[in-house]
């Protein structure tokens, strides 16, 4: 079995390979090398004997023993086989028994004595065997005989070979492990392209939860490694693969496999073992048991985590090592035929092991982050609203008043009074709760805070906070105040009392409201986690069934009507009203189906549709290849937001902004966005998964900012282009990036970033959350940094763009709706002003366009996924339909790009401005702009940039220095803030091992906070008089720092978050005087 050798001792030992010996007993030069322990030893021509008379009680082993040293074996598993006959064998002491042991010591010295299980009494010839891994230095000693015992013990065909046999799948293998092109037919790996392959497997290893593979490399194999099986996902994939074994001897059959595309409890393959005998066995590999999907993977029962590494949508990947018993351990296997499975999953085997050894899988212990060196208690401010006067007050971004806003000739959002100039919304979704809020998690409800509309009093701090963080714009998703029952209105009094002065509060604040409306429970008086609530499936019925309509109507023309007792005016009618999403997420409709989310009532109209009065119902799946499907949604939905202005502008006189489809990423929303006076959009960096359990630990930037990009993917040209969900989620390690983001969003002109998950709300929780972001230290960095680089547009907002062009008519030809932007043309974003541009709009309903853009004939290719759970994810891939390298080139040539520009490939890439520059593959990023300066980067990375150098990073961070004069640069104000971002969790919070993806319990306070150290120079004239403050999370100023030096116009700040006096800190202000 594999690579093996013989020991001959005398005739005990049969042939020989390799060390081979003869043991001549009774001779002395028979038992040269072998210690002998007593007397008692003899030999014939079959067998060595081992015999301990009645008299004899020696302590300690009794028959011989020998020391190989063997560093072909060395970190592999052997097996040690004998043949062994006794008679009388009684034990008078401990460890007794015949026995077959080695011994060994470890590189600590720690002995190990592994065996077979001792044999008493009399018995015939059998083989017994063991296995044990050698140590490094490839030296063990193998004894034979008894401990403690008297008998006879006969022994014969002692071998000593390698436990595990590698299957040769190299003819077989189909696929590398890279893949450069999705869904080409093409692969490697699941053809699902470069952000969701298999190029970041560690295939040199030798081990992989503990069990040996032999992995082909790609280099020799013709690129092929890895056998990759037929799916409706894959029809170019093997069909099935036959793989001879040379009729080994195993116990047990070890798989390094994965999965893609996977539905829960499916088959993903079939194997059938031919042993040697003749006899067959069959195997069927499951998911959710043996295996489950690459991303982010998870222990199953059968299933060890064998190797993750990072992908480039946010998240990880995995193989996974799983163990079949055989049923004809000793006839030895012939062959093992693999076959594709009966589902969509698309099957990948990476390598297989036939041993004789039952390797344990490791223990997957539960991981936590403790409070140590590296990782400190935040120390948290009494009071957590912004200090007013502190470095951390924004207020000034929000000076003026209210009025109504408009959408401007060009496109913006404006001012009524001064439409010329466009108008940037900031803002952040608030807390409604009026209750104590609590989690749940595996069952265990635990308290986390108070209600955010807890009371009047509450509502004044929460609108607080938001003026202070420079906020003027907060959402209100969805209302708890109302219901409808029996065709009446029903307004809960206390509740619509909060939402009013809410409202009032934010007016008087200058704060703008956006609202949504009803949700999938519709005004239903049953929450919407309550079947009785989201089975009533809103969001679809809206489009059938008048009963809800009119339930909708009703609702909100109670809603739009009532007068607010605080301004003395009805909602319909306040410019304090600045947007209405007409339904927050609507494109449901059509993601959710099945028996609890019915299509039936749409079956009356798609039979008339067809001109078909037996048509079935069409489902889900059907919709991505007939375009008639296509075509009855596409007029439903045209409908649907004909009826919307109709009941809401026309009926009911709401004179503001209204908006719907801002989920889904598909060419089939793009074509219906650009009939919308104004578009909003929803995007995530690493959205939960599994109820909560699951956070990618991807990086965005090593992504090209996807997160961004996909919310550009569905900007249309000439419109205003409002952003009122987004966010990277607690507990991703990247999401420190988040902040960046801004300068972005600056760069392209958005007209409105709104932060999702209350990032704003100032109550004092127990823990951090995923969803409720408001205690998140990282999270409250992001948004500042937001606050500065968008709202006051510290990164230059950039004219000259491009427009990716498209018709109706191509994307429906094309059989396209469901595929999203091509991902290369998506990181035109980063380089220029980017939007899409539909060429067959009527000319009443065309956008303005600039005649400088450049427009570019739009391609798709891009896979959408739409999650039950709440997002939509683009999963992208690199491929030569547009040449990105070429294009730079080209916008060089034509001087649209400076020559110094970096912009290079896929990978690089520099905006034109020269402000902002992305290397995906380092996850490195800066912003290098008058007013804010920073780099987003692993440990170890440096930068110089305009008026800051910051280098001697121990920690993967966001490192910034902003200026917070109203009109200095960094390198002449004298008042600036220094931002430290790098990760935080919640103190005893568990996960399922050190990847940190699935989460098992959320932890409580304190915070804990990585610490690190850094070093940042800044140029700034006023270097010697500047005093350096860490901060509270609020803005308040602690105890005074020492820079490290501070002369000739060069502050120099050499600091160690772990050793500040008290404790960590993520902001520091750096001012001439005390400015109080």
């Amino acid at each position: 079995m594999g690579k093996y050798v013989h020991i001959a001792l005398a005739c005990l030992f049969l042939g020989g390979i390799a060390f081979s010996e003869t043991l001549e007993l009774p001779s002395e030069k028979g038992l040269a090398g072998w210690v002998q322990t007593i007397a008692g030893i003899s030999s014939t021509n079959d067998f060595l004997e081992v015999s301990v008379p009645q008299e004899t009680k020696a302590k300690g082993h009794l028959g011989v023993w020998k020391k190989f040293q063997m560093p072909k074996f060395a970190n592999e598993t052997v097996a040690v086989s004998v043949d062994m006959k006794g008679s009388n064998v009684a034990s008078y002491g401990k460890y007794g028994g015949a026995k077959l042991t080695a011994s060994y010591s470890d590189q600590e010295g720690k002995m190990h004595y592994p065996g077979i299980k001792p044999l008493f009494g009399t018995f015939d010839w059998l083989t017994v065997s063991f296995t044990f891994t050698v140590p490094d230095s490839g030296s063990f000693v193998i004894s034979l005989g008894t401990q403690n015992s008297l008998g006879t013990i006969q022994y014969r065909k002692l071998r000593i070979e390698a436990a595990d046999s590698p299957v040769n799948i190299s003819l077989a293998a189909n696929m590398g492990f890279a893949d450069k092109v999705e869904n080409d037919g093409k692969g490697g790996w699941s053809d699902q392209g470069p952000d969701n392959d298999g190029a970041g497997f560690d295939f040199h290893k030798k081990r992989y939860a503990g069990v040996p593979f032999a992995i082909i490399a790609p280099d020799s194999n013709n690129g092929k490694s890895i056998m990759v099986f037929r799916s409706p996902k894959f029809p170019a994939g093997l069909k099935e693969a036959a793989i001879g074994t040379n009729s080994a001897p195993a116990n047990w059959l070890y798989l390094l496999h994965t999965a893609a595309w996977v539905e829960a409890d499916t088959v993903a393959g079939h194997m059938t073992i031919r042993y040697a005998n003749g006899k067959e066995q069959a195997m069927p590999v499951t998911i959710g048991r043996d295996l489950d999907d690459q991303r982010n993977p998870s222990p199953k029962a059968n299933g060890a985590i064998g190797a993750t590494w990072p992908n480039r949508r946010g998240g990880n990947n995995g193989v996974y090592v799983s163990k079949f018993k055989l049923n004809e351990p000793e006839s030895g296997v012939e062959s093992i035929e693999f076959a594709a499975g009966d589902s969509q999953a698309v099957w990948m085997v990476v390598a297989a092991t036939l041993s004789r050894a039952d390797y344990e899988f490791p223990v997957t212990a539960d991981y936590s982050i403790d409070a140590d060196k590296t990782w400190k208690p935040l120390k948290r401010p009494e009071d957590p609203c912004v200090q007013a006067g502190s470095a951390l007050d924004f207020s000034y971004l929000n000076a003026g008043h209210i009025e109504r806003l408009i959408i401007n000739d060009k496109g913006r959002i404006a001012r009524q009074s001064s439409p010329e100039q466009p108008f940037r919304l900031y803002g952040a979704q608030v807390g409604t709760n009026p209750e104590d809020y609590y989690t749940h998690l595996q069952g265990i409800k635990k308290f986390h805070c108070k209600g955010a509309w807890e009371n009047h009093a509450a509502i004044d701090r929460q609108v607080r906070n938001l003026k202070l963080s420079g906020i003027n714009i907060a959402r209100v998703h969805f209302f708890n105040f109302i219901y409808i029952k029996d065709g009446k209105v029903v307004l809960i009094p206390e509740l619509l009392d909060r939402f009013d002065y809410f409202v009032a509060k934010c007016k008087e604040n200058h704060i703008y409201v956006q609202i949504d409306t009803m949700n999938a429970n519709g005004f239903s008086e049953y929450s919407v986690y309550r079947p009785e609530g989201w089975k009533r499936n809103a969001k679809f019925s809206l489009l059938f069934d008048q009963a809800m309509r009119d339930e909708y109507k009703t609702g909100m023309k109670a809603i739009l009507e009532h007068v607010n007792p605080y301004t003395g005016t009805c909602l319909r009618d306040d410019p304090v009203l600045a947007l209405i999403n007409y339904n927050n997420e609507q494109e449901f409709a059509w993601i959710r189906d099945g028996k609890d989310y019915p299509w039936d009532k749409a079956l009356p109209e798609w039979r008339k549709f067809v001109g078909d009065p037996a048509a079935p119902m069409f489902t889900r799946a059907d919709w991505a290849k007939d375009s008639r499907i296509n075509a009855f949604i596409t007029m439903k939905w045209r409908e649907m937001l004909a009826w919307y202005h109709q009941v809401i502008k026309e009926e009911l006189g709401y004179k503001g902004l209204t908006s719907l489809w801002e989920m889904t990423k598909n060419m089939h929303y793009n074509n219906l966005r650009a009939e919308l006076d104004l578009v909003m959009t929803h995007g995530y960096h690493a959205h939960g998964q599994n109820a909560w359990t699951t956070i990618g630990q991807g990086s965005d930037i090593g992504n090209s900012l996807a997160m961004f990009r996909s919310l550009l993917n569905m900007r249309i040209a000439g419109r205003p282009f409002c952003i009122n969900e987004y966010a990277a989620y607690f507990w991703n390690q990247y999401r420190y990036e988040e902040g960046f983001t801004g300068g972005y969003m600056s760069f392209q002109g958005v007209d409105m970033l709104l932060r999702h998950n209350s990032p704003l709300d100032p109550s004092s929780a127990r823990r951090i959350m995923s969803w409720t972001q408001n205690h998140d230290p990282i999270a409250q960095v992001a948004v500042a940094q937001e606050a500065l680089l968008y709202a006051r547009g510290d990164a230059k907002e950039v004219d000259r763009g491009v427009r990716l062009t498209f018709s109706e008519k191509a994307v429906n030809d094309a059989i396209a709706w469901e595929e999203g932007i091509n991902a290369t043309q998506s990181r035109l974003a980063l380089l220029l002003k980017f939007g899409l541009e539909r060429t067959d709009l009527p000319d009443s309903i065309s956008p303005p366009a600039k005649s400088a853009d450049i427009q570019i004939p739009l391609i798709c290719g891009t896979t959408v996924v739409d999650h039950l759970i709440g997002f939509s994810q683009a999963i992208e891939v690199e491929n030569n339909r547009f040449d990105f390298s070429a294009f730079i080139d080209q916008l060089k040539r034509q001087g649209v790009l400076s020559k110094s520009n970096r912009s290079k490939n896929w990978y690089v890439q520099e905006s034109c401005t020269d402000e902002l520059y992305v290397d995906a593959m380092k996850k490195y990023m800066t912003i290098n702009t008058p007013r804010f300066q920073g780099l987003c980067s692993p440990a170890g990375n440096q930068a110089v940039l305009r008026d800051v150098t910051i280098e001697n990073m121990s920690a993967d961070a966001n490192i910034s220095v902003a200026s917070l004069d109203p009109a200095a640069t960094v390198g002449s104000a004298k008042r600036l803030i220094l931002f430290y971002a790098t990760n935080a969790l919640n103190s005893n919070q568990k996960f399922a091992d050190s990847s940190m993806v699935q989460l098992k319990e959320t932890g409580d306070n304190p915070t804990l906070v990585k610490c690190g150290r850094f070093k940042v120079t800044l140029d700034n004239p006023n270097a010697a008089d500047f005093n350096i403050y860490p901060l509270e999370m609020n803005g308040a100023r602690r105890k005074a720092l020492t820079p490290a030096a501070a002369a000739d116009g060069k502050l120099v700040l050499a600091i160690d978050t772990a050793e500040l006096p008290d404790g960590p800190a993520l902001f520091f202000e750096i001012a001439v005087g005390r400015f109080e």
